[in-house]
């Protein structure tokens, strides 16, 4: 096993910056997320009545990503995967395998999960609908190998027979992150800090609100939790200071008024970590099939190319992919 894991995609602090462009965005305020940024659908929704906890809001915000705090994304090695396996509990060993082998995003898993049929009307591959707003395509066919269809047969059989539920992607990530310590794969260690500064403009922005502020910006900025504003950030020092896990200026205001909050945490795993691996995989396998590897995954070759590029890979490694990716490549139409 390498001493250290493979990280080729990194994300950033992600803040909100003024532009000269209004967007509209449909918000729920019982769940406090974001539903759609879609301008066809709250174009119609505007012609309707809407539901008391939905809400459009309008925005002269833009998201922007803070260099310079970047916290890395783990790209598994089939030795990592088979380490992590034996250390995850039977059924977690189930969502696994069949997030690993399919490459669904995780919220489509549920969606697999509830309608079974998307899966058994075809046996080879799984018919996916889009759930992304910004998805390049409405559905796509999902391609499974042989170990892919079996291993999603039996994720079907075994949640809809047992009592067993699918966790929430957050405690998802923290299943990973145990399962990792305890296969002594290495981490990345990250921390979460808080701006006082921050803190103070966010109760004020807040009081404002109360107090029956609720112009377009200032409402979409408290509602979105306005990341401007930074109460919380997270920060990854084994990239930005050689180490140092300390942290004195806050990277957006300057503001030397900072506080840790709790200890470290392995920042490298997130929800998408099967799929981000798998599909580099098959990038490195099959280097002349990108085109179907980007269909089955839905996004375009730009996108991969900028995160699956399938680099990294030593020939063992590659050799170790072979039982995961046997047979995945479409021939004459079929498998």
């Amino acid at each position: 096993m390498r001493t250290l894991p493979i990280y080729l995609t990194t994300d950033g602090l992600v803040k909100y910056e003024k532009t000269d462009t209004i967007t509209k965005t449909l918000y729920d305020t019982k769940e406090k997320k974001v539903l759609t940024r879609n301008k066809t659908v709250i174009a119609q929704l505007n012609k309707d009545a809407l539901a008391p906890h939905l809400k459009i809001i309008e925005s002269n915000l833009k998201r922007v990503v803070v260099p310079g705090l970047n916290c890395p994304h783990r790209v598994m090695t089939p030795e990592e995967v088979g380490c992590l396996i034996d250390e995850l509990k039977y059924q977690y060993k189930k969502l696994f395998k069949v997030l690993l082998l399919t490459g669904m995003r995780y919220p489509e898993v549920f969606t697999l999960h509830k309608y079974p049929r998307l899966f058994t009307d075809n046996k080879n591959f799984i018919r996916m609908p889009s759930y992304k707003t910004t998805a390049t395509m409405g559905e796509r066919n999902i391609i499974l190998n042989k170990v892919g269809i079996d291993d999603t047969q039996d994720f079907i059989d075994y949640y809809k027979e047992s009592d067993k539920e699918i966790p929430k992607a957050g405690s998802w990530v923290d299943i990973l992150r145990r399962a990792s310590k305890k296969a002594g794969l290495p981490p990345v260690k990250a921390f979460k800090y808080e701006c006082k500064k921050g803190s103070e403009q966010w109760e004020v922005r807040k009081s404002k609100l109360v107090d029956g502020g609720k112009s377009p910006n200032e409402s979409a900025s408290i509602l979105m939790k306005d990341t401007m504003n930074h109460k919380t950030f997270r920060f990854c020092p084994q990239l930005t200071l050689g180490g140092n896990e300390s942290i004195n200026q806050c990277p957006i205001c300057g503001a030397y008024k900072l506080k840790r909050v709790g200890d470290w945490y392995d920042a490298s795993w997130d929800a998408w970590t099967t799929r981000r691996s798998y599909e580099n995989w098959l990038m490195k396998y099959y280097p002349n099939n990108h085109g179907d590897i980007c269909k089955s995954f839905g996004h375009n070759i730009d996108t991969a190319n900028a995160h699956y590029k399938g680099d990294g890979f030593n020939k063992e490694e590659v050799d170790d992919m072979k039982p995961y990716v046997k047979d995945w490549v479409i021939k004459n139409g079929g498998r």
